[in-house]
């Protein structure tokens, strides 16, 4: 599931730099233990992260996150 939260991110042309700070984490934190470890996020994070992201990517966010909630 780690691969569509990367998927949606790229679909957006972020970098993991830019998707932390969308996401108010630190650039350490977000690939680790957010992007690597999906079940993590927090609501407010995903937030920020989804509101940074355009039309495209945010489509897949939305699947990645009903996929992580459903798996």
């Amino acid at each position: 599931m780690a691969n569509e939260f990367k998927m949606a991110r790229v679909i957006s042309d972020m970098t993991l730099a830019q998707a932390a700070q969308a996401s108010g984490l630190s650039g350490a934190t977000y690939p680790l233990h957010r992007e690597g470890n999906p079940g993590k996020f927090r609501l407010e994070e995903l937030n920020g992260l989804y509101r940074s992201m355009n039309k495209q990517a945010r489509e897949a966010l939305l699947i990645a996150v009903k996929h992580e909630i459903c798996r």
